[in-house]
């Protein structure tokens, strides 16, 4: 969604397709986690213009070693020369699942307060432990990400579950 032209309405643009107690998770690029990557823009494009040596050394940063000089062409070309993206916020996407009636789950990584795992993949879709974002909570993580996330370029992903049964709202926690 991050490369479309409005992301909000393809997030609502899939929601009919979204089955009662059904699950969503949406990938978005961060504000502050994509602040590296929007320097690293700016270097690759000034500073460094046409320098192949930083070109590798950004490209290894982020990827690591690649053998396959087509996948790291179209990864270059993806975070450094893609002509649109958007990057958005926890909050931004809260306000989203509140208006639709999705439940909040969880984010990866976790804006669950001082959790300092980066991927949280087990027991994704089980919110047992996870708290509530709110305001001071999430500008805390969201920052963290500007350093813990900068390899995935602000990559984050947040969950919810509908929790709308003929325009009915079933299970409003967190809403």
């Amino acid at each position: 969604m991050h490369h479309t032209e409005n992301a909000y309405q393809a997030f609502k643009n899939i929601l009919p397709l979204l089955k009662p107690n059904g699950y969503i998770a949406i990938g978005l690029y961060n504000k502050f986690g994509r602040i590296p990557l929007k320097i690293r823009i700016l270097l690759a494009k000034t500073i460094f213009k046409n320098n192949q040596k930083i070109k590798d050394w950004f490209i290894k940063m982020q990827i690591g070693e690649i053998e396959d000089k087509e996948r790291a062409r179209g990864w270059w070309n993806d975070q450094y020369l893609h002509p649109h993206e958007t990057t958005h916020t926890i909050g931004e996407v809260l306000k989203w699942f509140k208006n639709h009636n999705i439940t909040y789950y969880q984010t990866v990584p976790t804006s669950t307060p001082f959790d300092q795992s980066v991927l949280e993949i087990a027991g994704v879709w089980n919110n047992f432990n996870v708290i509530y974002p709110y305001f001071p909570i999430r500008a805390y993580k969201q920052l963290s990400w500007i350093w813990k996330t900068h390899h995935e370029g602000g990559y984050w992903i947040t969950f919810g579950k509908n929790t709308q049964i003929n325009g009915v709202s079933v299970n409003s926690s967190h809403n």
